[in-house]
């Protein structure tokens, strides 16, 4: 059995090119691009369907474990490694360690609907509004199709975030790319980690009904998200519950079992708070973000904010003798976009410069200091920066910067970039530390502590299976397992047949809005009979099979898609 930890090491490791986000580190991996060439195009990367969509899906779980709920995570997670430095192979030993190594995997299970369906939310859904906040995603993004903005005839009435709509919606619905995509979610088990079809068809039921309670994010999805990962993962009594005591004399296994209670009830507890006070979490939300009012939103639980400052700070100093904690805490605000791994570059050990051999090319750059004479396997590295929503480009040697690009600017080793950045750790030094980190090293298979970890992902797979499947299907506990377990096999692939394709394309189109069926009937000269008529048997096929129905046709003529 495999942790978490273990898994995303396993794949970063093994050459794997399938984006991801390592929640420990927050580093993301999206695509590899020549992050040597000016802003103006590289951005040409973002008309590609594949590369957006994983930008989209990547960059929310990014801006979700920035987060202090994130940062308790990564604390866990490094904790667990003193396990090892504390037992040996095949003992019991209940410490700090072995608490947090329960509650790590309890608590990360119960979030993976959470984050996996805000990611796919964003992904296939969500298009920016008008509100005073946006998602980190949609600010990045707004700025790379700014730049393609520029290379197009615009009228006087322009607006960025109408053109970037514009741009999403032509993407998802013409790429086959994104619908295969989307098949793919549709298709899932219900109950496969991590979760990702219950995932998203829960956040998606979430936010349709909220549409009902607060007109602001009915007008911008995008708005929703913002709320999301701000009421989710900036709350300071989830950072509380999830790090717990550090009283060296207590009994760290029945903390463990406590813990994992009184998460599994608070979680409960915000989700009816979300649905009873959404319009003032909006208000309190974007004054907070937008600097109208300096206090911090009451869903944030601000009193829990000391305590978890003196907990988490006490956590913090311990941790830092470990010598990977500083590497993996103080960049987690950057978002990587691009990474191309062992490449070669020689330094002739007179002038500040190297010779650099890419896969896009050859070229002569610049260094920070001068290097020893000889040759060099390291990394391009391309992030954004989150403090001022621009790309930064680095070269590391395979454990730190040797030259530092501005590809707005097109410059090289600004002064202020150099302070800023001369201990960014290379990607190969992260994978070091994940390589180092994996708590059941040293856990014998049939010890009482496995026993516990896989009692405790049982318990948190039962859990998950009832309230999100609630949330999905607004129904009650015991009629949302009973559809959980008809779509365990192979989603409603099995429910549809040949009519999925359709479902998949039609989700898409319609994604968290609505979709004028008249208006696609003139354009593809398909009677609206017929396509009514489609629409109709698909509410049936899944009525029939779920007691559930996945569009609504609302005047004859607009769609709307739980899909």
């Amino acid at each position: 059995m495999d942790s978490i930890l273990d898994e995303i090491s396993n794949a970063i490791s093994s050459g794997s090119k399938n984006p991801f986000v390592d929640p420990l580190a927050n580093m993301a991996y999206i695509g590899e691009i020549n992050a040597l060439e000016n802003w103006e195009k590289q951005v040409e990367i973002f008309k590609d369907p594949k590369f957006l969509r994983y930008f989209l899906h990547e960059s929310t779980h990014h801006s979700s474990f920035t987060g202090p709920v994130g940062g308790a995570f990564s604390k866990l997670a490094l904790s667990c490694q003193c396990f090892f430095l504390e037992v040996g192979a095949g003992q019991e030993k209940y410490n700090l360690a072995t608490r947090d190594i329960l509650v790590y995997h309890f608590a990360w299970r119960l979030f993976e609907p959470l984050f996996e369906g805000l990611a796919l939310f964003q992904e296939h859904d969500v298009i920016p509004g008008t509100s005073s906040c946006a998602t980190n995603t949609t600010l990045f993004l707004a700025r790379a199709v700014f730049e393609l903005s520029l290379k197009q005839p615009i009228n006087h009435e322009f607006n960025i975030y109408t053109f970037l709509e514009t741009h999403l919606k032509e993407l998802r619905t013409k790429s086959v790319n994104w619908q295969c995509s989307k098949e793919e979610i549709l298709k899932l088990s219900i109950e496969q980690r991590p979760y990702y079809l219950l995932g998203y068809l829960a956040i998606k039921s979430t936010y349709q009904r909220l549409c009902f309670k607060c007109r602001k994010i009915a007008e911008d999805p995008d708005l929703f998200v913002v709320l999301m990962n701000d009421f989710w993962f900036q709350d300071y009594k989830i950072e509380h519950i999830i790090l717990g005591s550090l009283q060296k004399d207590n009994d760290y296994s029945i903390e463990a079992q406590y813990t994992t209670h009184i998460l599994s009830e608070y979680i409960q507890d915000k989700w009816d708070l979300l649905f009873r006070n959404i319009e003032s979490y909006i208000e309190e939300c974007e004054n907070y973000l937008t600097k109208k009012n300096q206090t911090e939103p009451s869903y944030r639980n601000i009193e829990f904010k000391n305590d978890y400052s003196i907990i988490g700070g006490i956590r913090h100093a311990s941790l830092s003798l470990n010598i990977y904690f500083p590497k993996i805490f103080k960049f987690r605000k950057e978002l990587r976009y691009s990474l191309e791994e062992r490449v070669r570059f020689e330094c002739d050990g007179i002038t500040k410069q190297i010779m650099l051999f890419s896969k896009f090319g050859d070229a002569t750059i610049p260094t920070i200091e001068k290097l020893e004479k000889g040759k060099y396997l390291g990394t391009v590295e391309a992030f954004l920066s989150m403090t001022e929503y621009k790309p930064i480009v680095i070269i590391t040697d395979g454990n730190i910067p040797v030259a530092i690009f501005d590809p707005i600017l097109v410059e090289w080793n600004a002064n202020n970039l150099i302070e800023e950045y001369d201990s960014f750790p290379a990607y190969p030094e992260i994978i070091k530390l994940k390589n180092k980190i994996s708590e059941f090293k040293f856990i014998d298979e049939n010890s009482e502590l496995k026993r516990n970890i896989k009692h405790n992902e049982n318990e948190a797979d039962k859990y998950i299976l009832g309230v999100y499947g609630q949330l999905a299907f607004v129904r009650n506990s015991e009629d949302s397992l009973k559809v959980c377990k008809k779509l365990s096999d192979k989603g409603f692939h099995t429910i549809l047949n040949k009519l999925f394709e359709k479902v998949a394309k039609w989700s898409l189109w319609t994604g968290c809005r609505t979709w004028d069926l008249i208006t696609y009937s003139e354009n593809t000269k398909q009677p609206l009979d017929t396509i009514i008529d489609e629409v109709n048997e698909i509410n049936e096929a899944c009525n029939k099979a779920i007691n559930w129905e996945p569009f609504t046709i609302y005047k004859d003529r607009y769609l709307v898609s739980k899909f």
